[in-house]
This record gives C-alpha cells, sequence and structure tokens, in this order.
C-alpha cells in the first residue's frame, strides 16, 4: 500500500539508515539489535518515536488491553522495543492482536503503510494526540524472513519523509528482519548451549556417583548424598570423623577419600586400634628407636611416618587406653610426634611439610585427615547399618552377584 507524498529533499544524508543497519548487524544480542534499530530511527531521521513488536504466543489474553480485538489468542504481536517519546514495554499497546488495529493490520491484512498526510489518512486513528504532538508522517512495515512473519516496525516522524526515504526504509525493515532473526537464532543456539551444558554437568555428576567409588555401590539418595560429601571433603586438609555401626562400610569412605584426593599417589595406611596390645601402642602408631625397651633391637619406624604423605585411617580409636588416646592427641593438635625412646620431633615442625604424615579418621573412632591432622577441621556423617533397609540393597545385590558370577566363571 502506497501513498503519493511529495518528493521533499532529504534533512539527512543519504547513509544514515545504512550507518544504522551496520550497527545492528555488529550485534547478536536481540535487545541490542531492537534498541539499535529503534533508538537510531529517533535520533537519525527524526522520528518523534520508533517501535518494535515481535510475534510471540498469546500469553497476556486475560490482562490484555487489547483482548476484546484478538480473534486468535494462540499468538499476537508483543512489544519489543521503543524509543522516543515513549519507552515504556508494559503499557496499552503490549500485546497488539495480529489482523486488528493499524499494528495488527501491517503484520496481517494491509502490508506496508507509509504517509505524510497523517490527519488525513484514516488508517491512522488519535487525530488529536497526533496533532498534539505535531506528527506529520508515519511509516509501518512488516518484518519477515523467508516468507515467515517476525513483526512490525513502526514510526512517527516531526517531518515529511521523501519518497526515497520511505523506499530505503522498506529496504532497511527487510535488513532488520534479517539482523533480529541472527539474533533469534543466536538466543536459541545460546539457550541449548546452557541446557546442554547443565545436562553434561548433570551427567558427569551422575557418572561419578556410578563410576568413581570403587567399592561403593548404590543408588539411593542416601548414598548419593554420602557420596557428594565425600566429593567436598576429599580436596580439603579437614580432619575427618566417620561414624557408624558395624557393617555400614565405614573403611570404603576412608578409602574414597583417600582416592579423591591429592595425595592418593601415597600410601592409605590402615590401623585396628582395637587388636593393638596396649603395651605396643605407642610402637605401632608412633615406631621407637634401638634400645627403647628390651625388645628393641633396632629401630622401627611407626604408622604415622608409614603413611608419609598420605592418609592414616586409625579404626576403633576408642579402643586405645586413655595415656595412648593423650599422645594421639597431641598429633592432632601440635602436628608433631616422638618416636618411643627418641628425642626428636617428627611432623610438620621436623622438617618439609611434604614430608608430614596424612593423618586421622576417626570412627566411633575412625579418622582420616589430610595432614597431621587439626580436630577444629572435622567433618562427620552417619550412615544408616546393614541391618536396615536401603534403597541401595538391589544395586549391590546385583554386583555381589556379577562378581561371583566372574569368579566362577560363570555365565548367564
Amino acid at each position: 500500500m502506497t501513498d503519493s507524498s511529495p518528493s521533499l529533499p532529504s534533512a539527512r544524508p543519504p547513509d544514515v539508515l545504512e550507518r544504522i543497519a551496520l550497527q545492528m548487524a555488529s550485534s547478536l544480542d536481540l535487545q541490542v539489535v531492537l534498541t539499535t534499530i529503534t533508538q537510531g530511527l529517533v535520533e537519525e531521521l527524526d522520528a518523534a518515536f520508533a517501535r518494535i513488536w515481535l510475534l510471540g504466543p498469546g500469553d497476556l489474553c486475560a490482562a490484555c488491553y487489547k483482548a476484546a480485538a484478538c480473534a486468535d489468542r494462540s499468538r499476537c504481536l508483543h512489544l519489543a522495543a521503543s524509543a522516543g517519546l515513549y519507552t515504556n514495554l508494559n503499557g496499552e499497546y503490549r500485546r497488539t492482536p495480529l489482523g486488528a488495529l493499524k499494528i495488527g493490520k501491517i503484520a496481517q491484512g494491509w502490508g506496508a503503510v507509509f504517509t505524510n498526510d497523517v490527519l488525513g489518512d484514516e488508517r491512522l486513528p488519535n487525530k488529536s494526540w497526533m496533532s498534539e504532538n505535531r506528527l506529520q508522517s508515519f511509516a509501518g512495515y512488516p518484518l519477515s524472513f523467508r516468507q515467515e512473519l517476525l513483526g512490525v516496525l513502526a514510526m512517527f516522524g516531526r517531518r515529511p519523509l521523501t519518497e526515497a526515504e520511505f523506499n530505503r526504509l522498506a529496504v532497511f525493515a527487510h535488513e532488520a528482519a534479517i539482523a533480529i532473526k541472527n539474533a533469534q537464532l543466536f538466543t536459541e543456539v545460546e539457550q541449548l548451549k546452557n541446557r546442554l551444558h547443565a545436562e553434561n554437568l548433570y551427567l558427569r555428576e551422575e557418572i561419578k556417583v556410578e563410576h568413581n567409588f570403587g567399592e561403593i555401590i548404590g543408588q539411593s539418595e542416601a548414598i548419593k548424598a554420602v557420596l557428594k560429601l565425600v566429593e567436598q571433603v576429599a580436596p580439603t586438609d579437614s580432619t575427618v570423623l566417620i561414624q557408624g555401626e558395624t557393617g555400614t562400610g565405614k573403611e570404603l569412605i576412608a578409602r574414597a577419600l583417600h582416592n579423591l584426593s591429592a595425595r592418593k599417589a601415597r600410601p592409605f595406611v590402615r590401623v585396628n586400634c582395637g587388636a593393638i596390645p596396649a603395651t605396643l601402642v605407642e610402637s605401632e602408631l608412633f615406631g621407637h628407636e634401638k634400645g627403647a625397651f628390651t625388645s628393641a633391637i633396632q629401630r622401627r619406624i611407626g604408622r604415622f611416618e608409614l603413611a608419609d604423605g598420605g592418609t592414616i585411617f586409625l579404626d576403633e580409636v576408642g579402643e586405645l587406653p586413655l595415656d595412648a588416646q593423650v599422645k594421639l592427641l597431641r598429633v592432632l593438635q601440635e602436628q608433631e610426634f616422638e618416636r618411643l625412646g627418641g628425642t626428636q620431633l617428627k611432623g610438620q615442625r621436623a622438617g618439609d611439610r611434604r614430608h608430614q604424615p596424612r593423618p586421622p579418621c576417626h570412627r566411633q573412632g575412625r579418622i582420616v585427615s589430610r595432614r597431621p591432622a587439626l580436630p577444629v577441621a572435622r567433618v562427620s556423617h552417619r550412615r544408616p547399618p546393614a541391618t536396615r533397609p536401603i534403597h541401595g540393597r538391589s544395586a549391590s545385590g546385583h554386583a555381589f552377584h556379577e562378581q561371583v558370577r566372574q569368579e566362577a566363571g560363570k555365565t548367564t
């Protein structure tokens, strides 16, 4: 639909719209593209205001100002950008029905509308408002990309536009549609990329839970929560307290902590404190020098030194004699110890930090820790005993069945 507007001299250089087109084509951010278009028309082409509506779903039908004029509520035009006299995107024209009002008819029915006689053109309502704002020209173009309707670009001008400017605006609308479509596609790709990234992280977590804990088998939320806690604690230098009844797999948790830590290449030393005779506790844990007692015919390295750079796991530490527990407390607090019969302190203060044992881990007294341990940095977690029903039983039963089958060389 055309208008026989008089040919007037252009008030702006012919490359104004080209400059705006270059700016909008330089961005893939949809909102930046829309703002560049509307703001550019206001600043460069004397538009009183310029707006862009984009086609979208019918989402505000119950509260829409134009609901009475909307025949098809599945889709409508969404006000996406506005510059000049009005910048509010949530006003009366935030949604426009297809085929209704001037904007809806430009999108569906009329096609392009442009005129320098806004007061005399019957297609344009609100004559008093246009007169009050001294508007002289109007141009509205459907935004289409390969036969796909994207929306509508419209502007009111403060001066008459030349025929060449109207023609150039039609080309500009086509360029704007391409820039908008590119930005929309880029946004979709980014959303899919972010979704894929989130799903990838989730799957990685699932893989960690299912495959990265060796002998720990289970799919229940409870066991997953335990393994998640193990992952959080393992990289730290904290002393870890593992509590649980017999058969709950406390040593497996301790090994998992060690295997996921930075010290996994160093020894994991397990000490059953309940099986050590009271008279040999100090010698077993801290070692002894030659001649420290009658049968000490040579120097012996204790379990703490043996775990140098790794992890020492003290099982049933509550079974230790009280005097041995006091000495163990010094190791935890002071991060140093002496061999029985010796005078030289062993531990962090005696040499390079990398040569220190990676102490303890309590469990009912088991202690797993990442260096001579500090009791103030303690993490604990309880697990149900094996005698109680747990959701992971089917998974562990299947794994046990597979293990027995492979050892027996059977096939199923």
